[in-house]
């Protein structure tokens, strides 16, 4: 059994709400790519494996980013949607020598650049729940058109 567990600087500087941490493996090709998405207000580690690199696109959960990403619920192709409406994004590569803390809420989306293993877990922290109340908030409006995406979304 894999077991993974925030660093020790995490879990001093937050106070962490869950008492075990289901690690999730994912395996992608080469030039794979996760549309727009974000964590349902949790954060998360994520360790590429051997040879397997990511390239990711990250942004700050804001109220209009939230809004933003919320109006493309039931739709593919989230981040070509809009992204061009997301602000203060940054884009970085992971390779096994990284783990990537993505805090609560970071809409994000990846591309593997070179194939392999990604592992990672998600957690709840007290200071996310700010984070996770203005998630539910942005997406409640568009509810009624897109419910079964809205609740994959709040996951």
């Amino acid at each position: 059994m894999l077991s993974m567990e925030p660093p020790e600087d995490i879990c001093r500087s937050k106070t962490i709400c869950d008492d075990t941490f289901e690690v999730s493996i994912n395996c992608t090709p080469t030039r794979c790519f996760v549309d727009l998405h974000l964590d349902s207000g949790r954060e998360g580690l994520s360790q590429t494996y051997s040879d397997c690199k990511k390239t990711w696109l990250l942004f700050p959960p804001t109220q209009e980013n939230l809004i933003n990403f919320a109006r493309t619920a039931g739709y593919q192709d989230r981040l070509l949607r809009c992204g061009d409406k997301l602000q203060g994004g940054i884009v970085l590569e992971t390779s096994s020598k990284d783990v990537l803390d993505i805090p609560a809420g970071t809409l994000h989306a990846v591309f593997t650049t070179a194939g392999g293993f990604l592992g990672g877990i998600n957690y709840s922290t007290s200071e996310g729940l700010g984070v996770m109340s203005r998630i539910i908030a942005a997406q409640l409006p568009f509810y009624n058109s897109a419910p079964i995406q809205i609740n994959e979304d709040l996951e």
